[in-house]
């Protein structure tokens, strides 16, 4: 049976070293299902760690973790809805939004005071990202909603870095620009409450950007991008197991996978594995395919090298002088992010 192992002590020591890295309140970002830990059970983690501050992308999710009994946690709604029944369902679960514009406040306002539940928001501020967020230019109409409102109250202010992992340039003009935006607001008297900017990689690579809290998700399950764990101090969260469905030998020159992109160059022993993209399989790029580089599994305590680009539902690899068999435990490094929720979840 494909099953997704975590390990629970792995997550718990991530939390740890983030927290003394971070030096600051967290936002732990739960979005995609908890990193693909699970929703409910890594937001169960990270309460008996002592974090208090939630952040996911749907409002689905701010409900389950309500229905949950996670009542008392501060959850930040990172994505703006959609829709307005989602933007009702946010509401109704104390969810605090996100408001990137002078159009998205007037319809939560609007909605706010229909129900008859007042919002809770902080405003997002475009450095770059080019996603959510006020333009620099648009100060005044940020500005505005600092005013005090019956049916809106801002409580904080972020942005977003879009290349901290590798840009060093880049990220200092972006938190440049979010530190004027701040100090316009503060010379006009305005308080702008909690003040956030760092995601995973700029957690780690600035420590003197990460003002009033940080919002850390990637790294609870041990990835930040352009950062080995050996860097980081971060462990690895979750390893993928699964079986051999078949062995066979193949000849010199057979293709191998969709669109006859490898051919063999040697007689080769294959193993059929029964996993795919949609277990969460590390992906391939075209480079990688044509420079024949690709992932590995460990079978029996040794390494075996993939010898196409994973399929949908399987992967090939070459077990070459290696004693294996239909049945045995294959084990690989997986993208988190990527399993499938029918994938099952298995927690020691």
């Amino acid at each position: 049976m494909t099953t997704y192992e975590i390990r629970d002590s792995d997550v718990r020591h991530n939390i740890q070293v983030i927290k003394r890295k971070a030096g600051a309140p967290i936002w732990a970002v739960i979005k995609f299902d908890g990193y693909g830990v699970g929703l409910l059970h890594l937001a169960e983690i990270l309460r008996q760690c002592g974090i208090e501050n939630l952040a996911v992308s749907d409002a689905a999710d701010v409900e389950r973790l309500r229905n949950a009994g996670f009542t008392t946690e501060r959850i930040l709604l990172i994505s703006q809805p959609g829709s307005d029944e989602e933007i009702e369902t946010a509401l109704e679960n104390e969810a605090i939004f996100s408001v990137g514009s002078r159009q998205f406040a007037e319809r939560l306002r609007q909605i706010a005071a229909q129900r008859g539940i007042p919002a809770e928001a902080h405003l997002t501020i475009d450095t770059g990202m080019g996603r959510f967020g006020f333009l620099p230019e648009d100060y005044e109409a940020a500005r505005e909603l600092f005013l005090p409102s019956e049916d809106l109250t801002v409580t904080g202010i972020y942005s977003h870095f879009f290349n901290s992992f590798s840009n060093d340039k880049a990220t200092k003009e972006q938190f440049e620009v979010f530190m004027q935006f701040l100090g316009k607001l503060r010379a006009d008297g305005i308080d702008p409450g909690m003040t956030h900017i760092c995601n995973s990689a700029a957690t780690f690579r600035y420590p003197e950007m990460h003002l009033d809290a940080v919002r850390v998700g990637s790294a609870i399950v041990g990835r930040v991008s352009g950062m080995p764990p050996k860097q980081t101090g971060l462990r690895k969260v979750g390893i993928l197991k699964c079986n051999v469905c078949e062995v066979k030998f193949l000849p010199k020159g057979h293709q191998v996978g969709y669109g006859a992109k490898c051919q063999l160059r040697r007689d080769t022993k294959i193993a059929v594995i029964s996993a795919g993209h949609w277990a969460g399989t590390l992906s391939v790029r075209m480079r990688d395919v044509l420079l024949r580089r690709f992932p590995s599994v460990r079978i029996g305590g040794k390494t075996a090298k993939m010898v196409c680009a994973p399929e949908m539902g399987h992967i090939i690899v070459d077990v070459t002088g290696m004693n294996v068999k239909a049945g045995d435990t294959v084990y690989m490094d997986i993208s988190p992010v990527r399993v499938n929720g029918y994938v099952r979840r298995s927690y020691i």
